[in-house]
C-alpha cells in the first residue's frame, strides 16, 4: 500500500488516489478539507508521559519520599 508521505516523497500523487479511490475513498467538500486541516493544526499534540497536570511540581522542594 502506497502512503500518502511517499506518494509525496515520489511524485505518486495519481497512483495514490487511484489506490483510496478503489478503497472506497471519494472526494471530500473543501470546506470540511479545511475544517479538519485548521483543528489538527491548532490541537497541541497530547504527550504519552504527561498528565494534565502543572509542570511545576506543586511549588514544594521538599522530597514526598523522606
Amino acid at each position: 500500500m502506497l502512503t500518502l508521505s511517499e506518494a509525496l516523497k515520489t511524485g505518486k500523487i495519481a497512483e495514490f488516489v487511484k489506490q483510496e479511490e478503489a478503497r472506497g475513498i471519494g472526494p471530500v467538500s473543501r470546506k470540511k478539507l479545511d475544517a479538519a486541516i485548521k483543528q489538527l493544526a491548532t490541537t497541541p499534540p497530547k504527550s504519552k508521559d504527561r498528565t494534565s497536570r502543572s509542570t511545576s511540581g506543586g511549588g514544594s522542594k521538599e522530597s514526598k519520599f523522606f
